[in-house]
């Protein structure tokens, strides 16, 4: 079996990975029409990476995979647009199933119960659960719009919902191995490219009691309904499907999943939307098996955000911070292509400034290289919706030389891992880490842990 590389990682040819394809196959939620993709051309790769040569899968034609290259690309981001290449891998999976049939290793829930008049999609309305404009809502507790979300949790298979505690309240979290853990969640770029779907990612933050994040690939299939109301994650119809990884697992695809979402306002390309979900791991081959994850609401921010949070080296690479600071900030001049930007970020935890990267891209990998192993120090600036915030310092920062000293807020490349970065105070003068227009930025595109 052949496979294809990125970043000298192997990844499973494209006839191994159509479960997502066939996942999200068949009816919505909301119409019950069949919908069914029969092949066509493959997603394209990632912005910032070229398409490997591929051939033909079994339902359509596919790439064989897409990479992003550590360096920068010739089509990334200006200081007016667009974006560098981070490393990492995207797929791009060609063709669909032919039937819309649940994926391997899924069970086909059956609806029980009419979506009129007493149940909902897989059971009954709650008895109870007030909605913010009045009457009762079919989630079991009342709306996320007016007060705390009730997902009910897992369906029984044709039966009612189970009122289920879990599945309630106004925060996000986590049962994982007897633990319930407060999880903030947050919203990252995925890196499945998919023809039959679009993919979102959800990042759970309970790395402080787990030294991992779990993070959550929502894929919607395109020509799925789209309006606002409460899905069955995991059925052989659904509109919306959902795996489970640590941050940590670099194997792309997670674990399957069944549970409920609800879409809090109408799917969109050009708008923020609202989704909420209570998803539990059902593959019993998994160490994850019965981890449940619970997001009353998040907000997906129309694609792509990036350049509302970029870090910019200079275009000299021979100026120290020193000699940067001698120049107005709006005077230096930067490099074409961003060092990182947003499309790379999972969260900003305002707590300790910690930068999580996308999860299981290794992109921490990419940003040392780009600043080079040994290099003692570089200035950075940091650009919020085109306005230059900062100047800050990146690098080793181990010159005993007063002329390479950090100015600004400090990144210690050695510092930096594979899913994140830290960003320290400065060694003197103003903190400008938490100014208002860049959490402005990270709170509308759900990237700010407060």
């Amino acid at each position: 079996m052949s496979y294809v590389s990125w970043l000298g990682k192997p990844v499973w040819p494209i006839v191994s990975l159509l479960l997502l394809a066939v996942a999200c196959g068949g009816n919505s939620a909301s119409d019950n029409g069949s919908t069914q993709t029969t092949g066509g051309d493959a997603g394209s790769a990632g912005s910032a990476g070229s398409a490997a040569p591929g051939g033909t899968s079994s339902g359509g034609f596919a790439n064989s995979g897409g990479s992003i290259a550590g360096t920068t690309s010739a089509g990334g981001q200006s200081t007016t647009g667009g974006r560098t290449g981070m490393g990492g891998s995207v797929v791009a999976l060609g063709g669909s199933s032919s039937g819309g049939a649940a994926p391997s290793g899924s069970t086909t829930v059956t609806q029980g119960g009419s979506s009129q008049g007493g149940s909902s999609q897989g059971g009954a309305t709650d008895t109870g659960g007030e909605s913010s404009s009045g009457g009762t809502t079919p989630s079991g507790g009342t709306s996320a719009f007016g007060g705390d979300s009730s997902l009910g949790g897992a369906a029984e298979r044709g039966g009612a919902s189970n009122p289920d505690e879990f599945c309630q309240g106004d925060e996000s979290k986590v049962s994982y191995q007897g633990q319930v853990i407060s999880a903030p969640a947050t919203n990252y770029e995925s890196s499945l490219v998919l023809d039959c779907c679009m993919a979102y990612g959800v990042n759970l933050h309970t790395k402080p009691a787990l030294d991992f994040d779990f993070a959550v690939e929502i894929v919607w299939f395109v020509g799925s309904g789209a309006d606002p109301g409460i899905y069955q994650i995991g059925e052989s119809d659904c509109p919306f499907y959902a795996s489970v990884r640590p941050s940590t697992d670099t194997s792309i695809f997670g674990q399957t999943t069944s549970g409920t979402g609800q879409l809090l306002s109408a799917h969109s390309f050009t708008e923020p939307w609202d989704f909420g979900f209570c998803l539990e791991v059902t593959d019993e081959s998994s160490a994850l098996l019965g981890t449940r994850l619970y997001v009353p609401r998040i907000t997906i921010p129309e694609y792509p955000p990036w350049s509302r949070l970029q870090f910019f080296l200079l275009s000299d690479p021979t100026i120290t911070p020193i000699q940067a600071s001698t120049t107005p900030l709006d005077s230096l001049t930067l490099a074409t292509q961003p060092w990182l930007d947003l499309g790379s970020v999972a969260y900003f935890d305002q707590g300790n400034h910690e930068v999580g990267l996308n999860p299981g891209q290794k992109l921490g990998q990419v940003l040392v290289s780009r600043v080079g192993a040994d290099t003692i120090a570089l200035p950075f600036v940091v650009v919020a919706d085109g306005v230059r915030i900062y100047m800050g310092s990146v690098g080793t920062l181990l010159s005993a030389a007063a002329s390479n000293q950090p100015v600004g807020p400090v990144i210690i490349t050695d510092d930096i891992t594979d899913d994140s970065l830290t960003i320290l105070a400065p060694w003197n003068g103003t903190d400008s880490r938490d100014d208002p227009r860049i959490l402005n930025a990270l709170e509308e595109t759900s990237r700010l842990i407060p």
